[in-house]
């Protein structure tokens, strides 16, 4: 009987100790606060109006560091200046959304996948129409003065063959000298178009030939005329950006160092650097870029006040994105567990809901933990 009470106290005194145990600081982090670097990537990591730190990436890490007991401040700096003082041990850990990459591998290590997204396009709304400032450009472009200059030496030697056949037998029509070359140009004009006036028209059987001869040459340079507007017209709405396959023909912009502009670049398309994003999506609007690459996610959220833009449907070149740590950090195993821990739980779901609820349907989210749960099971 005198068992019983003391497998109990043994009980007890375990429940206790682990009690005491769960809540203090890990071991690797006892009487130290860690370093924990940031910068502005909305919406994983940006200043409120209080100036506190939240988004979706701030708000996991608290999670996990609350998890985990662990106490830490922030360290403001730009992305790549991040990457250098983690692999200098300069930070404990970094927790913007960081694209994993071979090149960032070398010098740095990951946690886990927490996200995973790709590459949008942002372009002006109204880019897809065709303007009245691209009809213009399109009607003053170089092949258009091509076209009207060779018009208008066709009216002139028209209009002079005229004047030389009927200047003789037609000369109240068709004056004698300079003024006559003048009206059998003013003659060939009128027939071109289809006006006929009738104020000058030929009399000698060789000048009425020539006048046949040229209303059916103008039937089909007027056809041709429109056919050749029409296309052009056509073409400048056809080149209107609808996805990746259009972007080499136009000025494409993406922050300087990022995965965007790595992208462009692998695939041979002239990209314009910016030092922020919202620079880039400055310059969409302002017409200096026909277009702007970046994460669709941080697009989505940029953009919900920039009416003036939208986001093309198409996403590529997919995107794992993870926190970066110092090669070699004995915080990486309990940061991954607590982790995944953190991502399996309806916390998680609710945060991406309250930074992207505006702009991400239940199915997206839902195919995201599928693919994050896919990644987890490699």
């Amino acid at each position: 009987m005198r068992a019983g009470p003391a497998l109990a106290y043994a009980l007890v005194l375990l429940f206790c100790t682990t009690a005491s145990a769960a809540a203090q600081p890990s071991e690797r982090t006892a009487g130290r606060t860690l370093q924990v670097g940031i910068c502005e990537i909305p919406p994983f990591s940006f200043k409120n109006a209080a100036g506190q730190w939240t988004g979706i990436s701030v708000d996991l890490w608290k999670q996990i560091a609350n998890g985990l007991h662990y106490r830490y401040t922030f360290v403001e700096a730009p992305r790549d200046e991040l990457i250098l003082r983690i692999s200098r041990n300069e930070l404990d850990i970094a927790v913007n959304p960081f694209a994993i990459t071979a090149e960032r591998e070398r010098v740095v290590d990951f946690t886990h996948v927490f996200y995973t997204s790709g590459l949008s396009i942002v372009v002006l709304r109204d880019a897809e129409s065709v303007r009245w400032q691209d009809v213009v450009s399109t009607i003053f472009s170089k092949d258009f003065a091509m076209i009207f200059g060779a018009l208008f030496a066709f009216l002139l030697l028209a209009g002079a063959a005229m004047w030389l056949l009927e200047r003789k037998q037609n000369a109240n029509r068709f004056s004698r000298g300079v003024a006559g070359i003048g009206d059998g140009f003013w003659w060939s004009g009128v027939t071109f178009t289809g006006v006929g006036y009738g104020d000058k028209v030929p009399v000698t059987a060789a000048g009425r030939l020539v006048a046949l001869v040229w209303m059916l040459v103008s039937v089909i340079c007027v056809s041709a005329l429109t056919a050749t507007v029409t296309a052009k017209l056509s073409l400048g709405h056809l080149s209107a950006i609808r996805g990746y396959h259009d972007l080499g023909r136009h000025v494409v912009g993406a922050v300087e160092g990022s995965v965007a502009q790595a992208y462009l670049r692998h695939h041979d398309i002239a990209t314009k650097p910016f030092p922020t994003l919202g620079s880039g999506l400055d310059a969409v609007a302002s017409r200096k870029v026909d277009a702007f690459v970046d994460d669709a996610a941080t697009l989505k959220f940029l953009c919900r006040d920039r009416l003036n833009l939208t986001i093309l449907p198409q996403m590529v070149e997919t995107e794992n994105y993870g926190f970066i740590i110092p090669n070699g950090s004995p915080l990486r195993e309990e940061i991954n567990l607590e982790m995944l821990t953190v991502t399996e739980q309806p916390v998680w779901r609710d945060i991406e809901l309250r930074y992207l609820q505006s702009d991400v349907s239940a199915g997206h989210l839902t195919r995201q933990s599928r693919a994050i749960a896919s990644l987890r099971s490699r």
